[in-house]
């Protein structure tokens, strides 16, 4: 009986291996069109749009049908789940045989199920700079704050509620002149510091009588440049100022480009601190750079999926946990090609989450995600029906739900704790709002709950008074978030 299982396995398996390589030839998109077209067309179509669908579009044009249908994925998705409901095609008109419904969901999944599996990370958009990582980006590079909110116009909004939408990052002339505004207002603030200005220019370059004569003493009896020492000392700052702007290592013609700027400024200067004037001017040039305000991967002349640089892999991972260029040992690490060894990488990660820098991230990330990011700025409910809301309490549901997200994302890993948990963080005042009592001090602290009202973001007094009307709570706005952010289901558009 042994050996007539083996054949029976070996002849079943045989049988599946034809049938599926049979199946892999045929072109689902043929076996799909003939019902689509019979049943679907006459109601969605370019001459008669039900419900704004038109799916004849999807089998005409120059490029493949499975590739028009992968970018519609959403849309076929629906179609996917109106046919499985039998909401489709609608009563009144022919309906589907079960072979035909059958068939078509079949190959309209199987077709969306094979791009999932191709290796198509699609084309990256080039992004400037957001406001926060401009000024944190800019606190890295020259060691000066600069509040890039109040000094800059406003982003445009349809960047589904996040500040760092490539789409919306938008570069006009006057967003330009304020770039140019702001390199000389830090640039300035900077040289005024001594101190900040000493670990821009650890090496300085000191002009004196002696030195003077030098030059002339060797002008008499040679060619020699009497700018080439004051050249190589600003070379040895500039070199790594622009390498740590541009997060890579740069090329020999923007290396000889940012020299040249410098020797044009030094010699037309005649000023006792013309070094330092001449560094100033060729700083600017590279904070004014786009090679500073964009984050830009270089594209390869090939047509199949390829891997970041090292350098490009190190920017990106810095600027989504730390909104900020990467750090010396990140662009040592990329620069010795390492980053993209996966225990290196993992490594780095742990690294970079276990790092101060990464509350950027909870901040930024989870403000927006909740709806919350104005809180600080003005209240959502009437200051003279709740006087008791008052500007230190919503800083502290602001500071509370920052704290517990970074929390759980650093320390108790565990992301259900979002919709629920026994605990929260608050202070004095923040305690005292919620009816809470035990909690003394103004720093906010991880306190257990005896119940579970408040446990999770959904609890929170953040979320909950910027989810109601000025004057009363509103269940629909409420609702309305929970299926939005919470759920990932938005409700469908009114009849």
């Amino acid at each position: 009986m042994k050996w007539f299982v083996k054949i029976s396995f070996v002849l079943i398996s045989m049988a599946t291996g034809l049938s599926a390589s049979a199946q892999e030839e045929v072109d689902p998109v043929m076996i799909i069109k003939p019902i689509l077209k019979a049943n679907c067309f006459s109601c969605h179509r370019d001459s008669n749009l039900k419900g704004g669908i038109d799916l004849q579009t999807f089998f005409f044009g120059v490029d493949s049908h499975e590739g028009r249908m992968v970018k519609g994925g959403r849309l076929w998705m629906n179609v996917v789940k109106q046919i499985e409901s039998g909401n489709m095609p609608p009563e009144g008109e022919k309906q589907l045989t079960l072979e035909e419904r059958e068939t078509l969901v079949a190959g309209i999944n199987q077709i969306l199920f094979k791009s999932l599996s191709a290796e198509n990370p699609g084309r990256v958009v080039i992004r400037r700079l957001s406001h926060k990582e401009y000024e944190y980006s800019i606190l890295n590079l020259v060691g000066v704050e600069f509040d890039a909110k109040d000094k800059f116009s406003s982003d445009g909004s349809g960047g589904a509620g996040f500040d760092n939408y490539s789409r919306t990052l938008f570069m006009t002339p006057l967003r330009f002149e304020q770039y140019i505004e702001a390199a000389d207002e830090i640039l300035n603030k900077a040289y005024a510091d001594p101190e900040v200005w000493a670990k821009l220019v650890p090496d300085p370059y000191v002009e004196n009588w002696w030195t003077h004569l030098v030059f002339w003493v060797k002008g008499l009896f040679s060619e020699q440049d009497p700018s080439k020492e004051a050249l190589a000392a600003a070379e040895k700052v500039i070199v790594p100022f622009a390498s740590n702007a541009f997060r890579r290592f740069l090329e020999p013609e923007e290396e000889q480009d940012y020299v040249t700027l410098f020797k044009q400024v030094f010699e037309g200067t005649k000023e006792e601190n013309r070094f330092d004037l001449a560094l100033k001017e060729t700083f600017k040039a590279v904070i004014v750079s786009p090679k500073f305000l964009y984050r830009y991967e270089e594209e390869q002349p090939v047509d199949q999926p390829y891997p970041l640089s090292n350098f490009e892999l190190a920017t990106r991972l810095s600027y989504f946990l730390w909104s900020s260029s990467p750090d010396k040992e990140l662009f040592d690490i990329a620069y010795r090609g390492n980053l993209l060894d996966t225990v290196v990488l993992k490594q780095q990660v742990i690294r970079m989450l276990n790092d101060p820098k990464t509350s950027r991230f909870s901040e930024s990330f989870v403000t927006q995600w909740f709806g919350i990011t104005t809180l600080r700025e003005s209240s959502p409910v009437d200051p003279t029906r709740f006087p008791e809301f008052t500007p230190a309490v919503r800083n502290a549901m602001y500071n509370e739900t920052v704290q517990y997200f970074h929390h759980v994302l650093t320390e108790s890993k565990n992301f259900l704790d979002l919709i629920n948990s026994n605990y929260t963080f608050l202070n004095e005042g923040l305690a005292n709002y919620y009816g809470i009592p035990g909690v003394k001090g103004d720093s906010l602290r991880k306190v257990v709950l005896h119940d579970n009202v408040r446990g999770g973001v959904i609890g929170m007094g953040s979320v909950l008074a910027s989810t109601s009307l000025p004057l009363r709570t509103s269940p629909v706005k409420r609702g309305q978030f929970v299926l939005e952010e919470i759920l990932g289901t938005p409700a469908p558009p009114p009849p």
